[in-house]
């Protein structure tokens, strides 16, 4: 079964709003495929989309949602995890917005041995509430299970932040603090992290290696040993990903570049290497951009930002095909390839997006942008309209540029009245935006 294949499908059932055929293609792939997150994160999404499209869960969805929690969490009590999971995808198709329900999930995934499902559980929890501490714990312990240590001690310190006196955080913030360095210290021969933590030497120097900001000193000695790791054994992929993070830490992109080139000889299809190969090109031209502006060249500064836009749509192109989910990295493709004025393209990108929750606004939005450019007014009016409703209102100022260009394509369709009523909205809650003072006095007249 070809995974990408369904998914892609999956998506493109979701733009043309047939939310059962993407369940069931969601579903698929997760038969085939257990465990993939994606597919995972991508069935939560449609379960949300199908709610949206009905004008949100009824009476009976919100009633049929409580009794199938009750039912799985009869048999969670009862160890019965596949059950748990039949209830509460039963229950998340009823009623999306379970929080609840979404957390026994997880835990029925962890259980069952499929880790990266219920990180996207948890990390969707994560995306409604970034504070959510029972979400953070949950979501670094697992990062922890796939060894992503940093990302697990990232998501455990966001916990301690939010509650200090947890002390369960605090243990298990240590405890990956260790563990992280098992595999790369002179500590690999111990049997635990607790062996480290009674070390106290060697809990230092564990705690100085999970840092995020290392000193110019502690870089270097990272660059000298990984250097040699990846010399003795080229073919140590995870030592040539570190170094080239080391090497961009220090700025030396030029090495950093050498590196990767060399790193692709030994791994040449290697998504980590080749993500960051293109971080690096993308890091030098900014660098380059940097020294054009304080030069005061603005003839080498635009022919850089033109390259960098290529260089965006050349990198962001890459990573969608090798992945057709990552809607974050579609959404950056269809905002350079806008910048770039490559505006087919662009519409093509914000399209693929609309159905997904969590990029909608983003896309909407850069489809009225791309619409207003080509002078389609009526369109672009649609997309703006639905972006505000999106965006609550004007009362961030996300709505307040959007209901700004709501206006403008009023003004190009000669609809004074409309336009008049959108800046009034933005002038009501913002007098300061823009010209929106002006433009008002002006239509007034």
């Amino acid at each position: 079964m070809d995974v990408d294949k369904f998914l892609v499908k999956a998506e493109q059932a979701l733009r043309k709003r047939a939310v059962p055929q993407a369940v069931a293609l969601y579903k698929q792939v997760l038969v085939a495929s257990p465990d993939h997150g994606g597919a995972r994160a991508g069935l939560l999404a449609a379960c949300k989309r199908r709610a949206e499209l009905k004008g949100g869960p009824n009476l009976l969805d919100r009633a049929a949602a409580k009794t199938l929690r009750a039912a799985a969490a009869g048999s969670q009590k009862a160890g019965q995890h596949s059950l748990v999971v039949k209830s509460c995808e039963a229950a998340l198709e009823k009623d999306p917005n379970e929080g609840a329900v979404l957390g026994m999930l997880g835990d029925a995934l962890s259980a069952l041995g499929r880790p990266h499902e219920a990180l996207a559980c948890w990390t969707e929890r994560l995306q409604r509430d970034e504070r959510d501490v029972e979400a953070l714990k949950a979501a670094g312990s697992l990062h922890y299970e796939l060894m992503e240590i940093r990302e697990a001690i990232e998501l455990l310190d966001r916990a301690h932040a939010i509650d200090p006196h947890d002390p369960a955080v605090e243990k298990l913030r240590k405890h990956l603090v260790a563990e992280g360095t098992l595999a790369s210290t002179k500590f690999e021969t111990a049997k635990s992290s607790r062996e480290l933590i009674r070390d106290q030497d060697a809990l230092r120097q564990a705690e100085s290696s999970s840092r995020l900001h290392r000193t110019d000193e502690e870089l270097s000695a990272d660059i000298e040993q990984l250097a040699q790791r990846v010399a003795a054994a080229p073919d140590d992929v995870d030592a040539c990903r570190k170094l080239l993070k080391a090497r961009m830490r220090a700025g030396d992109l030029e090495r950093a570049a050498a590196d990767a080139q060399a790193g692709l000889v030994h791994h040449p299809e290697d998504d980590g290497l080749l993500d960051l190969a293109g971080e690096i090109g993308l890091a030098a031209n900014k660098a380059g951009l940097e020294a054009a502006r304080v030069a005061g060249d603005s003839a080498a500064e635009q022919a850089l930002k033109a390259a960098r836009l290529e260089l965006e749509i050349a990198e962001f192109s890459r990573r969608i095909q090798r992945h057709p989910g990552d809607g974050a990295t579609r959404l950056k493709l269809g905002q350079a390839c806008y910048r770039a004025k490559r505006t087919d393209e662009a519409i093509d990108a914000f399209q693929a997006l609309v159905s997904d929750p969590r990029s909608e606004l983003a896309a909407r939005q850069g489809l009225g942008a791309c619409f207003f450019r080509k002078g389609m007014y009526p369109l672009a009016r649609k997309q703006f309209e639905q972006a505000l409703a999106k965006a609550g209102g004007v009362g961030s100022d996300r709505g307040k540029e959007i209901c700004y260009h709501l206006g403008l394509a009023c003004e190009r369709q000669e609809q004074t009245q409309e336009a008049l009523e959108k800046y009034l909205e933005i002038y009501e809650v913002d007098i300061h935006f823009k010209d929106v003072a002006a433009k008002i006095e002006a239509l007034q007249d």
